[in-house]
């Protein structure tokens, strides 16, 4: 189910989807509670932010490309980037608070593929699979388990990619339930994140939006620098 309640107030990108360009979805899920205060996880995180968006603007592959959007959960889930092309796109600092609401931001953010899926189809605009991105350092304080049971009968279904990354201390046990079976949860520490996000995800993303239409299947992608748990 999507954050807004009336189609009103939900912001529409279809004057954005007039070009035959071939779109790559990318949801951030990002965990904002409380315990991101430690280590200062929340200024990394929110530095990260600023060195993935300007990366992404100067790469000439994704800047007209990339459609995305961010939901963050701490004390509330919420949509804190609606969907846009990446120079529309302004995220506010994150502000470290609250509870971890991990199953409503999963449950907002399939919300909201969906109708972007739907904008782009009635706009007859390509794209690629969706990409989803749950990053979390805590343990979920809500009911989070029908959100991953969505989330796995997508990744059965291909209409999603999805990766978990845990910061530790992080419950990587139920990160897992968001991905297929045998997929790695990346265990990321503090120094990596930058490089992460801003290195190794605009460079897959390249690889993505560079790809054959019969090609999203089999396309091989390198694995994050990171250590899998």
């Amino acid at each position: 189910m999507s954050h807004y309640e009336e189609d009103a107030e939900r912001p529409s990108i279809a004057a954005e989807l007039t070009n035959a360009i071939k779109r790559t979805p990318v949801m951030l899920v990002l965990d904002t509670s409380a315990s991101m205060q430690t280590n200062d996880r929340i200024g990394i995180l929110n530095e990260t932010m600023v060195e993935f968006v300007e990366a992404v603007k100067s790469t000439d592959e994704l800047a007209d490309a990339l459609l995305l959007s961010v939901i963050t959960f701490g004390g509330v889930a919420q949509i804190q980037q609606s969907w846009a092309p990446i120079d529309d796109v302004r995220v506010e600092p994150f502000v470290a608070q609250g509870n971890t609401p991990l199953g409503d931001a999963v449950n907002i953010a399939l919300g909201e593929i969906d109708l972007l899926r739907q904008e782009l189809q009635q706009a007859g605009t390509p794209y690629n699979v969706p990409w989803m991105f749950l990053m979390s350092d805590g343990e979920p304080t809500d009911y989070w388990e029908d959100a991953a049971e969505l989330v796995q009968q997508r990744l059965m279904d291909r209409k999603l990619v999805s990766f978990a990354f845990g910061i530790p201390p992080s419950d990587d046990a139920t990160l897992r339930r968001f991905l297929l079976p045998g997929f790695p949860v990346y265990s990321v520490k503090e120094q990596d994140i930058r490089q992460l996000i801003a290195k190794w995800l605009v460079g897959s993303l390249v690889k993505v939006a560079e790809s054959s239409p019969g090609q999203a299947g089999g396309l091989q992608l390198t694995a994050p620098p990171a250590i899998a748990v």
